[in-house]
């Protein structure tokens, strides 16, 4: 049997899906193993790992059992994503601002809560738009998304000039290694997350596209023409690359994710990227 475009479009998301949960799935177990990665300072990308999964996972489940609750699911799962993703950089400004105090403020009980917050709050937004304003969710979506980006690249813009004015009124003062090593260290990661950034919003731009254009359509998804159901389908399937390339991010990135992988070569890299952690974080 001849298979049709849309046909086509649902394999590569399912596809697509499937690398990205057994490639997260990898980064779970790198997480779960590697000492290192356990600091408080990791634990927002191990909830960005978490949506990852959950996102493709739940986009499998409504290609093959279509109905409101997995949409909803998968929707939800997908902004719990960009909010982890803004809350690296909020998490990273408050390690700087106020090194001091930041176990005070940050403990792991709250980290935890913070983290099912994310959740709780994702999901209720989108059941409640799927089941009761199913319309509105074609431009609240893209809307929600645009918003959580911008707000989340001023954040990082506003994290990166902290660093350099912090590095530069440090950068004449003795005996102050264990700063500089921590706004390296930051630095890093926060390099790492804009490249999860970027990568994540041009993941996202043909998916908000053909929301907008089915709202303002004035009608619901099947009642668009075959080649808008196909865009839509690839436009799924293209955002589900972004959690297929993020554990390669963290690969790249990341020493302590990496040398589970290549010990030897990277044996040298993660001594020193444990010397430079021992500040808390």
């Amino acid at each position: 049997m001849e298979l049709g475009a849309l046909d086509v479009a649902t394999i590569a998301v399912e596809v697509i899906g499937g690398l990205a949960i057994a490639c997260n799935l990898m980064a779970v177990a790198v997480f779960a193993t590697t000492k290192s990665l356990h600091r408080k300072y990791y634990w927002f990308i191990l909830n960005l790992v978490l949506a990852d999964i959950a996102s493709p996972t739940l986009a499998i489940v409504q290609q093959v059992r279509p109905g409101k609750a997995p949409v909803a699911l998968v929707r939800g799962a997908a902004f719990a994503a960009e909010l982890s993703i803004l809350s690296v950089a909020l998490n990273n400004f408050l390690a700087i601002v106020i090194p001091s105090r930041y176990d005070v403020i940050v403990t792991r009980c709250r980290m935890v809560v913070y983290c099912l917050f994310i959740w709780v709050l994702s999901l209720s937004t989108f059941l409640v738009l799927t089941y009761i304003q199913e319309y509105a969710f074609w431009i609240v979506r893209p809307l929600l998304s645009l918003t959580v980006i911008i707000l989340t690249g001023i954040l990082y813009c506003v994290v990166f000039l902290t660093i350099k004015k912090y590095r530069e009124s440090h950068a004449s003062t003795t005996g102050n290694d264990q700063t500089a090593d921590r706004l390296r260290r930051t630095r890093r990661l926060m390099i790492t997350f804009t490249v999860i950034l970027v990568t994540s919003c041009v993941c996202q731009i043909p998916f908000c596209s053909i929301n907008i254009m089915i709202f303002f359509s004035g009608k619901d998804l099947w009642g668009q023409d075959y080649s808008v159901l196909v865009f839509h389908k690839w436009s799924v399937a293209f955002v589900l690359l972004s959690s297929l390339a993020n554990p390669f991010i963290y690969w790249w990135r990341l020493v302590d994710f990496r040398s589970r992988f290549c010990k030897k070569k990277n044996a040298d890299e993660t001594e020193l990227a444990t010397v430079n952690t021992q500040a808390p974080m």
